[in-house]
């Protein structure tokens, strides 16, 4: 599923049950701070991906809530693959949500 914006992408997880999210720090309505955070609490142990222009430049608040960063120059089969990877891992010791390694950087949890 795709969602125009923030907003919406909140509301098609509430109507339809997803096995990951994929964020950008800029999008329409929300940034992606406010998205992962919302999406922290409705549903903890949804793998979040964020996939960026400027890895360098997203926030530490985001990235606390990353299971995986990616630059928007990787190539699809990157995001495909950590994708995969991660919805295998949803619930085991790799997912952030269930581990004490929250705060540790996401590229070292899981990368491409």
């Amino acid at each position: 599923m795709v969602a125009l914006d923030g907003p919406s992408g909140i509301t098609l997880t509430r109507k339809h049950s997803i096995d990951a999210m994929v964020l950008d720090f800029n999008m329409p309505g929300m940034d992606g701070n406010e998205i992962a955070a919302v999406m922290t609490k409705e549903q903890p142990k949804l793998p979040i991906v964020i996939c960026s222009g400027c890895i360098d430049e997203i926030p530490e608040s985001l990235r606390w809530f990353a299971d995986a960063l990616l630059q928007k120059a990787d190539a699809p089969c990157a995001l495909l693959s950590v994708v995969e990877r991660l919805v295998k891992a949803k619930g085991g010791a790799i997912n952030k949500k269930a581990s004490a390694g929250r705060g540790s950087d996401a590229r070292e949890r899981l990368s491409a």
